[in-house]
């Protein structure tokens, strides 16, 4: 079952309850600054999804998507919990509780009306978006999932793998790259022959230029346009959030309007080099 979305009452009770911080001891990061942009993050105290920190397979999706099973920190606090060996789903909760005695009821609120448009869009597009992604995945082989419901650390995370398989890659082409000067020259030597022939040799006839072209042209494109949909991803989360916060927005209704477009196209369009 796909995760569920936050409803706009989930909203209303957890931001009344925060004093607009972060609910990590000691720390003043606001929630909302001064320009009325979202500046932190919805965290669940036991994950929305099997992969995620503290999931219980016990719970609900109504009972994960509960603003008992949420909290608000800032980025900074938020990976610094998903150490699951000191921030228990107990510990998360205990500091929930304390912050929100600390706060009890205050006057920060969302317009009512805005929340409820928001949601209503949200759960529109995120329909959508799987509705397409799901009949592409059974029609083309090398179809790409386009998954928007995940939390937006994971498409993060998901990121820097990528990236981290990039860069690699790019290690090896470089390592290669250093010694082949070398290596040519040894292998002339070797045969006898004259070194000034090989550097007649253009490059489009050269071999050489070769090396590594299939991680070049399909290893490290595939794992660029994945990179490519998780940002996306990630900027539509950040963006609903941001437009919970400050539904008049011009700029950034702007912005989602493209993005919308953008990923819905993606979900039944994106594919893998093969």
């Amino acid at each position: 079952m796909a995760r569920l979305a936050h409803t706009k009452e989930t909203f209303r009770s957890l931001f009344a309850k925060t004093g607009n911080q972060c609910a990590f001891p000691g720390c003043n990061h606001p929630l909302v600054d001064d320009d009325g942009d979202f500046v932190a993050q919805i965290c669940h105290i036991e994950a929305a999804e099997p992969k995620g920190e503290r999931y219980n397979p016990a719970m609900t999706d109504e009972e994960r998507r509960s603003e008992k099973n949420l909290v608000v920190l800032c980025y900074r606090h938020h990976v610094k919990t998903n150490n699951t060996d000191i921030y228990s789903a107990e510990v998360l909760r205990e500091m929930k509780r304390e912050h929100e005695s600390n706060f009890g009821e205050s006057a920060f609120s969302i317009r009512e009306e805005a929340l409820d448009q928001i949601s209503k869009e949200q759960n529109l597009l995120y329909h959508d978006i799987e509705k397409i992604n799901s009949l592409w995945l059974k029609e083309v082989n090398e179809a790409m999932e386009v998954d928007v419901h995940r939390d937006p650390l994971h498409h993060i995370f998901a990121v820097r793998e990528n990236l981290g398989y990039v860069v690699n890659v790019l290690d090896e082409i470089d390592k290669v790259f250093d010694e082949l000067p070398e290596d040519i020259r040894e292998l002339i030597i070797q045969n006898s022959q004259d070194v000034k022939l090989y550097d007649r040799i253009s490059s489009s006839d050269n071999p050489f230029y070769n090396i590594l072209w299939e991680f070049r042209a399909i290893g490290v494109q595939n794992a660029l346009r994945r990179i490519g949909v998780n940002l996306k991803a990630v900027e539509i989360h950040i963006l609903f959030n941001t437009l919970r916060m400050d539904p008049d927005d011009v700029d950034v209704r702007k912005k989602l309007t493209i993005l919308k477009e953008e990923m819905l196209d993606l979900a039944g369009s994106a594919c893998y080099n093969d």
